[in-house]
């Protein structure tokens, strides 16, 4: 559990420089921040792994005049093995960064988008997992990459850009949804506290993008309002057929939510 109150009161009243946050982390911080509030005059910056923040959070810390490092990593990879400069932070936006100097990335099974599974090769990769060395050893290839099991790709100037986790692809007809990438244009939305989009087979058999989502205290939001917000937004294939209203989102302990929960909670079509 995180006390976001007294993070954001050491943050605004101590001499902390540097914070690390997943993007729901950020949100949350940002959102129990006191009106009127800045971090101290010796703050840094704050690293965000685990995900891409949205550009509607980026917007907000810039207003804050809170520094955004964007980076990329995970526990088997004993944290960020990217990170975005702040000089690059305006032309790479979206980015992850580049490659620290001691690790690799490559993109591997590049799909109709151009887009593909990423694998890294560093010294930081985790040794083996507890007890389970066959799955250990299936992360890697034969040439000594560890499969992440996320996608994305790799700009002409190295800079990764992530998409999601290969397991939470959406295929619909010969198109693939990125969940992630309709989840932060509908953050924009006020009144969503959180957005998750999962796959749905209707009627035809065809897959389609449906929406979680819980709201803010005092907020009331329609499937018109969401549908047309949508359709000036994304591409109408990346429009959610149907919103599911349930209390709260399921999450792990460092804000990431837990698509695979979702089936199993009651929800509200709106």
């Amino acid at each position: 559990m995180f006390y976001f109150d007294l993070i954001n009161k050491v943050l605004i009243n101590e001499r902390a420089t540097i914070v690390s946050f997943t993007p729901t982390l950020l949100r949350q911080a940002l959102n129990t921040l006191p009106k009127g509030k800045h971090y101290n005059e010796y703050f840094r910056c704050v690293f965000v792994g685990n995900g891409v923040a949205d550009n509607w959070t980026l917007m907000r810390c810039n207003m804050l005049d809170i520094p955004v490092l964007q980076t990329y990593g995970m526990t088997e990879t004993t944290a960020s093995i990217t990170a975005l400069n702040y000089n690059d932070a305006e032309i790479k936006a979206g980015s992850c960064g580049q490659p620290y100097f001691t690790d690799q990335i490559r993109i591997t099974d590049i799909n109709q988008d151009n887009i593909g599974d990423i694998e890294v090769k560093s010294p930081s990769v985790a040794v083996g997992y507890l007890n389970n060395k066959a799955l250990y050893q299936s992360r890697f290839t034969n040439d000594g990459y560890f499969k992440t099991g996320d996608v994305g790709y790799l700009d002409d100037d190295n800079f990764l850009y992530l998409k999601g986790r290969a397991d939470d692809l959406i295929y619909t007809d010969d198109k693939i949804l990125y969940p992630e990438e309709i989840e932060n244009i509908y953050r924009s939305v006020n009144g969503i506290e959180d957005i998750c989009i999962v796959g749905k087979i209707g009627a035809d058999n065809k897959m389609a993008p449906v929406a979680y989502l819980s709201l803010k205290d005092q907020y009331r939001l329609t499937s018109g309002n969401l549908k047309e917000f949508g359709q000036h937004n994304l591409l109408n294939y990346q429009v959610p057929v149907e919103f599911r209203l349930i209390k709260k989102m399921p999450k792990a302990t460092n804000g990431r939510i837990l698509r695979w929960k979702l089936k199993g909670l009651e929800f509200k079509i709106i």
